[in-house]
This record gives structure tokens, sequence and C-alpha cells, in this order.
């Protein structure tokens, strides 16, 4: 359901956007979309890097929320 994709940032020819709190990325122009994150709370607010190598975003996890790095492989932040 594309009512649940919040929060897209692109770059390039890669889209990565929270669903569901976790954080996915997709080709651009449509396709496959890969699950980066699967942690307990809600990940939002994606920006990647200029270069496209990491992922920022804010998660927030046990009432806390702070910003966070990851690559945009996925990964533990």
């Amino acid at each position: 359901d594309t009512r649940l994709l919040r929060f897209p940032h692109i770059h390039g020819d890669r889209v990565v956007f929270t669903y569901a709190g976790d954080l996915y990325t997709a080709p651009a122009r449509g396709g496959q979309a890969t699950r980066l994150t699967s942690h307990e709370g809600l990940e939002i607010f994606a920006k990647f890097s200029p270069d496209g190598r990491w992922i920022a975003f804010s998660g927030e996890y046990a009432g806390t929320r702070q910003v966070y790095v990851i690559p945009s492989s996925g990964g533990e932040p």
C-alpha cells in the first residue's frame, strides 16, 4: 500500500523512504524495494550523503530520537 510510503529522498537512480517505520531503497523509476532496517523503533527523514554511500536518518528507540548513519546498502546504525 503506497499510502504508507513516507519521507522519500532521491539520489541519482535510487530512492530511500520510510515504510511502516523502517527504511527501504528502490530504483527511482520503480521496481523491487530492499529493506535496509528492521529495528525496534522508528526510522524517518532519511537522506543520502552527497556521494550516495551513506544514509543519515532520525531514529527513535526507547523514546529517544537521535541522528544515525548507515551504509546505503543497509546495516546497524
